[in-house]
């Protein structure tokens, strides 16, 4: 057997953390990747005061040879810590690394001096060049910043977002000076924070500068003769850095070096006893890695070209240093908590000082609700340095394990001692964007879709600068049936909305009835289903239990039952599970549906909701739309109310006559708490004694009959309803008090992003990625959508990977097999599940992390997105391949889904466009089937409009009118390309300014604007005074104003709130000021030259209408 080298020995950061002090450099090499993560996160807590003092060079967490690229995060690190070394005279401190990236070869010292620069205020520096530089350092040039390792460049304004920043940063140039450096905000765009100075790191180890770029082909083409025209070698040529281009590293330098080769010769390293085991062990692995993906297709250099895998390592032992363990819960002890409680208390009574260091706020709250009894003031510290002499205080940071320091008279608790929870493994930095896709245009590209209310369904064809008689304006063109064009001017953009709808609809021709029908029969059938929701919400009200309110007793073993759960509650759980508290303690019963993807901790809120109906003496049904899923949540459940005393049972079509039988006669007799099953639940043979509470796992995906029977349960028990499916949250806002919605949005911190390779179609790839994954214990997903031809594709697997166990799933074989190969694969039983995309809303199996799909060119974006979340569903790194046929005979739409898809692999922008058509799916899902049509005709967008409305009415709250003002102020009132050159960020811009309503809003858009992109020109300023003019006139009814030379003519509405006598009197007394011209209309006389001038005095003059209103 072999030894454990990758055991996380106690206490090892914090005799690391005292070498820190030390005016040297150690070096620590951890065994292997997860020895190191928890040696850095511990040693980052312990070094908080002095993070100076920690130098991180982690591995790449990749394996040898993967076809895919480290992760920006991790590169820029790197050479963050090679330029510190290199720059740093007497460097002192722990540098922390693991064993891959102390024997891997890496960028010699003059690569790493020549592309590691400073930039700062003052500083001259011609963007164009900078922009050369990004690039040959790996950097992606984009529109708009949202990831590490991307930049934009816009006129005199750089962003970008350096690997080892923890944001990105805006650099404002005047002229070729740096004026400014700011952080921002990549979900808002805004600045805050300014720097002088910032170091910029490469985003890939292999730069392709000129002579990178000439050295690497040379050497691809003298090892490689017979790969001419491999895509890596074309990428490279192009200037381009290929995915996986890091395991050929060797050959864009003339020598590599290694870590030990920048370390000062008074370094001392570090290591434990067995590290000459792990370096065989990695050796093995490597070499293994080697013969399986060498073949003559495919470049690859050796494992010592890459690794000095041979080279022994010379490295000490840690100094000796007295560390115990400290006490912790004993839950075989007759009174746990009182005996622990003791144990500390007669800590503090001999002068030792205790020190409760806790993961998160929840888990911290937690801990002082169990130390109160002891009756001792708890300190909370920012530091684990801070107050070092007070005896009980509690510091947020993260420790595995505690320890006792008796020489130090210290003790340190965490969640493991006190509360039985081990410490959460942390994801890597990366944040959701919560842009809604649905309410911006930011993203509209020259050929979308898009619904004009008036026209309906038509073609955008992008953005268009034109003559509007003496003034320039920007027009949105919208192609229709038979190419016929309307121009929209871009004041009238409220009238457009984003089509989300199915992926190709028909275009309306201009002129015909058939939209104003469509738009009608739309708006009649939304209002009758917002009088039904407003209906259905009031007899629920109407019905009444009694309330759940907790008692002490009660409300303890709930605090316990929620301390068992083993991670820290993201945001979106807490607040899910508070509005089910506050549902569950009114006397209404509850109609809560959470929404959530799958594994982001939908089933946890659910069973806190569980455990406070159950040991409240009610019963509790929880009902999956499959066996196997049932199964799931039957393990699940068991697993987490294993201490409860909690009888819990299931029932499925794998129950027998005689179980069930049993099941139903303990389910009347009360002896069973929680129920969970399929449909056969349903079913009359299974009589609840005291029901309180159905919970619904994907309700859509059951019968007809199955919901009118759910129906009958609404009024009587509280409902919780989970989805899987994404619901827009403009729906979400819309149905605000009609039906209860959680969205948790959030997902878990140990979560990684998935590494995803769009690649031609190669057999051998496939199977190496298949040998790769059952290599560290994992399964697959093996995506083949041809059910005639799925078993020839098994067979085929069988024949390459004789030790795989595989299994076939797809919808045309029976329920029962489905559900035992789906089970068996779930259990672990088989390694391969060959598949249809029937797994696209299927289990949570976290062991598959690798899923291949074949002819990914005909899935759809939203499909692939889905079908790709199978797997990525635990602390492992997860890989998805997408295999096409030659990209010459796919269509250009196919080409841009799949470059989204392995472009988007974290949760942000494109990441929600991705899942429209989902969106649409969950909307249908939660207002009902019927309504998906209506939406599909109208769009999504122009649906929620109506509805919002619908409800209002329904309501009888009075509807806000809207007037669309004809403004011609003989003014140039446009969005420059020069200045804003992305067509969908000035979409954006243009409809925030239709939506201002006030100077506050204008203002508040011009400081975005000189923020975002510069120092707004004279045609952008005008976009914001007519934005002053607008609101102004809009509440005022006006309905036009027009420029006549040097006058402003202003017509009215009959629904003015101006009194036509007041005006009439205002022009006989200011007649150098005012004419009222035949027609009835108001001139407003101007001497001054400038349009922009006159505009101004016009928005005075209204100024003083709106104030006699008011008077």
């Amino acid at each position: 057997m072999k030894p454990d080298v990758s055991a996380f020995e106690r206490g090892l950061a914090w005799r690391l953390h005292a070498l820190a002090e030390q005016d040297r450099l150690h070096v620590w090499i951890a065994p292997d990747v997860r020895s190191y993560r928890q040696c850095s996160a511990e040693l980052s807590f312990l070094l908080r005061d002095k993070p100076e003092r920690l130098w991180m060079f982690p591995p790449w967490e990749i394996l040898p040879y993967d076809r895919v690229s480290p992760h920006h995060g991790i590169v820029g690190e790197r050479f963050h810590t090679l330029h510190r070394l290199l720059n740093d005279p007497q460097p002192c401190g722990v540098l922390l690394t693991a064993l891959p990236a102390w024997l891997q070869r890496i960028a010699p010292r003059a690569t790493v001096q020549a592309h590691v620069w400073q930039l700062q205020c003052g500083e001259h520096l011609e963007p164009e060049k900078m922009k050369s530089k990004l690039v040959q350092a790996g950097m992606l040039p984009t529109d708009r910043v949202l990831t590490p390792g991307e930049f934009a460049l816009r006129g005199g304004l750089l962003d970008i977002w350096p690997a080892s920043e923890p944001s990105p940063l805006r650099i404002d140039f005047f002229g070729d000076e740096i004026e400014s450096i700011r952080r921002f905000d990549p979900e808002t765009q805004r600045s805050s924070e300014y720097l002088d100075d910032f170091h910029t790191m490469p985003a890939r180890e292999v730069i392709l500068d000129d002579e990178g770029r000439k050295r690497f082909v040379a050497a691809f083409r003298k090892r490689f003769p017979h790969l001419r025209k491999h895509p890596m070698l074309t990428s490279v040529q192009a200037g381009r850095p290929h995915p996986g281009i890091e395991s050929l590293l060797p050959l864009a330098y003339a020598g590599t070096e290694r870590l030990v080769d920048y370390l000062p010769t008074t370094c001392r390293v570090l290591a434990s006893p067995n590290i000459a085991d792990a370096q065989l062990q990695f050796a093995e692995q490597i070499r293994a890695q080697f013969e399986m993906v060498r073949s003559a297709a495919e470049p690859t250099l050796s494992p010592q070209e890459l690794y000095a895998i041979d080279t022994p390592i010379h490295a000490e032992a840690l100094p000796a240093c007295r560390i115990d363990a400290p006490p912790a819960l004993d839950p075989e002890a007759s009174r746990p908590v009182a005996e622990l409680l003791r144990t500390i208390k007669e800590h503090i009574d001999q002068g030792w000082r205790i020190r409760l260091i806790a993961h998160g706020p929840g888990q911290q709250e937690r801990m002082l609700e169990m130390l109160a009894p002891l009756g001792v003031e708890v300190a909370r510290l920012d530091s684990l340095n801070q107050d070092m002499d007070t005896a009980l205080a509690s510091v947020l940071g993260e420790m595995d394990q505690g320890l006792s320091l008796p020489d130090q008279r210290l003790m340190l608790l965490t969640g493991r001692e006190l509360l039985g929870q081990k410490l959460p493994r942390r994801r890597r930095g990366s944040r959701l964007l919560r842009t809604d896709a649905f309410s911006s245009l930011t993203e509209l590209s020259s050929g979308d879709f898009v619904v004009h209310e008036d026209h309906g369904v038509g073609r955008y064809r992008g953005l268009e600068t034109m003559a509007d008689g003496e003034e320039l304006a920007d027009f949105l063109k919208i192609e229709y049936e038979g190419g016929a064009c309307i121009y929209v001017p871009v004041e009238d953009i409220h009238r457009i909305h984003r089509y989300a709808g199915e992926d190709e609809p028909s275009l309306n021709r201009l002129g015909s009835d058939k939209w104003k029908r469509t738009r009608e029969r739309a708006k009649r059938d939304v209002l009758a289903m917002a009088h039904e929701l407003i209906e259905t919400e009031a007899r629920r009200k109407q019905s009444h239990r009694p309330p759940y309110l907790p008692d002490t007793k009660l409300l303890a073993q709930y605090e316990e039952f929620a301390a068992r759960f083993p991670f820290e509650e993201t945001d979106d759980q807490v607040a899910a599970i508070d509005a089910i508290m506050d549902d569950l303690s009114r006397p209404a019963p509850m109609d809560r549906v959470i929404c959530g993807d799958v594994g982001f901790g939908k089933t946890e809120v659910a069973m806190r909701a569980a455990f406070i109906v159950a040991a409240s003496g009610r019963q509790v049904a929880v009902l999956a739309p499959t066996t196997v899923l049932a199964n799931q949540h039957y393990t699940s459940f068991c697993d987490r109310f294993a201490s409860t005393g909690m009888r819990i049972e299931i029932i499925s079509r794998l129950q027998g006559k005689r179980q069930a039988e049993n099941i139903a006669k303990d389910l009347a007799d009360e002896r069973i708490h929680i129920l969970i099953g399929t449909h056969r639940l349903l079913s009359d043979t299974f009589a609840f004694a005291d029901l309180g509470l159905v919970i619904v796992d994907e309700e859509q995906r059951f019968g007809v009959k199955h919901k009118q029977k759910l129906k009958s349960l609404h009024a009587h028990v509280d409902m919780l309803t989970l989805t899987a499916t994404p619901i827009p949250r403009t729906l979400h806002q819309t149905l605000s008090g009609l039906r209860s919605v959680s969205i948790i949005s959030t997902p878990p911190a140990e979560r990684e992003a998935i590494r995803t390779m769009v690649s031609t179609f190669d057999p051998k790839l496939a199977n190496e990625a298949i040998r790769r994954e059952l290599y560290r214990g994992g399964q697959v997903y093996y995506v083949h959508n041809h059910v005639k031809s799925i078993g020839r594709i098994a067979a085929r697997l069988r024949e390459d990977i004789p030790e795989a166990e595989i299994g076939i799933a797809h919808g045309q074989m029976s329920p029962t097999e489905l559900d035992r190969q789906m089970m068996a694969f779930y259990e672990g039983r088989l390694h391969i599940l060959v598949c249809t995309t029937i797994i696209e809303s299927g289990l949570d199996v976290p062991n598959a992390n690798t899923l291949i799909v074949e002819r990914a060119d005909l899935l759809g974006l939203a499909q692939l997105h889905q079908i790709r979340g199978r797997v990525g569903r635990s602390h492992r790194q997860a890989f998805a391949y997408l295999f096409t046929p030659d990209p010459r005979v796919m269509t250009p739409d196919a080409r841009e889904r799949l470059q989204a898809i392995a472009e988007h692999t974290e949760l942000g922008a494109g990441f929600l466009l991705a899942r429209q058509d989902m969106e649409i799916r969950g909307a249908g899902n939660l207002l009902g089937k019927e309504q998906s049509g209506k939406i599909e005709d109208i769009g999504l967008d122009l649906y929620m409009e109506m509805l919002t409305e619908a409800i209002a009415e329904a309501r009888g709250e009075p509807l806000p009118r809207r007037w669309d003002v004809d403004l011609r102020p003989g003014l140039n009132a446009i969005l420059p390309p020069d200045y804003i050159p992305q067509a969908g960020e000035r979409l954006a811009l243009y409809r925030r300014l239709a939506r201002v309503a006030d100077d506050e809003q204008a203002d508040a858009l011009l400081d975005e604007m000189h923020d975002r992109f510069g120092r707004p020109p004279e045609e952008a300023r005008g976009c914001i005074d007519l934005a002053r003019l607008r609101w102004r006139a809009q509440r005022l009814c006006i309905r036009a104003i027009h420029a006549h030379g040097t006058e402003l003519r202003i017509h009215f509405t009959e629904d003015s709130p101006i009194e036509p006598a007041a005006l009439l009197q205002r022009v006989q007394r200011e007649p150098h000021r005012f004419r009222l011209t035949p027609a009835g209309q108001l001139s407003l006389l101007s001497p001054a030259d400038h349009a922009r001038d006159r505009l101004k005095a016009c928005i005075a003059f209204l100024d003083e209408l709106l104030k006699d209103d008011r008077s």
